[in-house]
């Protein structure tokens, strides 16, 4: 029980701060916020495991601040605090992540961006937790003539501790390639990979296929990536397949399917199937209503070499609904085919 008063108090305790900042002037010239209650039950074992959820968000003047805890029977299972403020050309950021177990402290990141001509730079410092160190990053990015570029640096407790980098070109496109990416990445120890990947170049006889890789480089290695889709044409496509090129970038050896994916709307249904080689999931959904809208979407998931019927592993349905547009309800059924029967009830809101 102790663990249950702690959350009241903590409750309690954003509350009163948060009725004190109003009353005091009207200094927060806003405050929103949205909470949950949740309950779930599992059939099997008998536990049932309630939860809440709550969010505010507030501005102070110039500041922005923005809180959410989670809180379970077992004490404040998370709280995490952030907050902005623009000073000048200045953005300055945090962010604090608390835990309730141990170890409390969960790491916070504290940071200040600012524009330069075309140009955005920024400081980020990361405070984890006891067991790690603790890193400053440099971060830079900006628009190209042609696509866009980024640089991170990442040091350790002592500044001149330098950990890792990677610079990248992105964005590219020339003629027909599109999506063109190059990046690089460097570590204490030296050179680590450099890459070039390149995504969706259409065919030129055939708007069926399109072609998609990566080649990467390490110090004593190379590897080739490359995948080829297909799928009908036009924007109502329904069936599509993924390729996988086997071959070292020399020579091609073969293709591997990869995935299969069948989607259609039958009745004003949602029909979705995906095929990999581990498992298969088919997923239905649909909605109704127009003042109370519902939404609700069921799902068969089956895996590779089940011991069980179809290789079916667990079926879930899942159903979401708005009582008004200032609070909504939701439910969760998941059944696994080894006995494990789980039931969520949800309601939430906002202000």
């Amino acid at each position: 029980m102790g663990g249950v008063y702690r959350d009241v108090r903590v409750l309690i305790l954003i509350i009163v701060v948060g009725c004190i900042s109003h009353s005091v002037s009207g200094a927060i010239d806003s405050l929103s916020g949205t909470w949950e209650f949740a309950t779930e039950v599992n059939l099997t074992t008998g536990k049932i495991a309630p939860s809440m959820e709550l969010a505010m968000d507030s501005s102070i003047g110039l500041l922005d601040v923005t809180l959410e805890s989670t809180l379970t029977t077992g004490g404040v299972d998370e709280l995490i605090a952030e907050s902005s403020i623009p000073l000048g050309i200045f953005d300055f950021t945090s962010k604090i992540e608390l835990r309730g177990d141990q170890p409390f402290f969960r790491g916070a990141r504290f940071s200040m961006s600012w524009p330069v001509d075309t140009t955005s730079w920024s400081l980020a410092l990361d405070l984890p937790t006891s067991s790690s160190r603790a890193t400053l990053g440099i971060i830079g990015a900006g628009r190209l003539p042609e696509g866009r570029w980024d640089l991170e640096i990442l040091l350790d407790e002592c500044i001149s501790c330098f950990r890792h980098m990677e610079f990248g070109i992105r964005d590219l496109a020339w003629s027909c390639l599109e999506d063109v990416d190059f990046s690089v990445e460097f570590s204490s120890a030296g050179f680590e990979i450099a890459s070039v990947s390149f995504g969706d170049i259409p065919f030129p006889f055939s708007d069926l296929f399109s072609l998609a890789g990566m080649i990467s480089y390490k110090t004593f290695e190379k590897s080739f990536d490359t995948r080829l889709a297909i799928s009908p044409i036009g924007e109502d496509s329904c069936f599509g397949i993924l390729l996988q090129i086997v071959g070292d970038g020399r020579r091609i050896d073969g293709l591997e399917v990869r995935s299969l994916d069948l989607r259609f709307e039958p009745a004003g249904l949602d029909f979705a199937w995906v095929h990999t080689a581990f498992w298969d999931a088919i997923t239905l959904s649909g909605a109704s209503g127009e003042a109370c809208r519902i939404t609700w979407t069921a799902q068969i998931y089956m895996k590779d070499s089940s011991e069980y019927l179809f290789d079916i592993s667990s079926a879930s349905l899942n159903v979401n609904g708005t009582l008004s547009s200032r609070l909504c309800f939701g439910a969760r059924t998941h059944i696994a085919m080894d006995g494990d029967i789980e039931l969520e009830f949800s309601l939430g809101g906002g202000w």
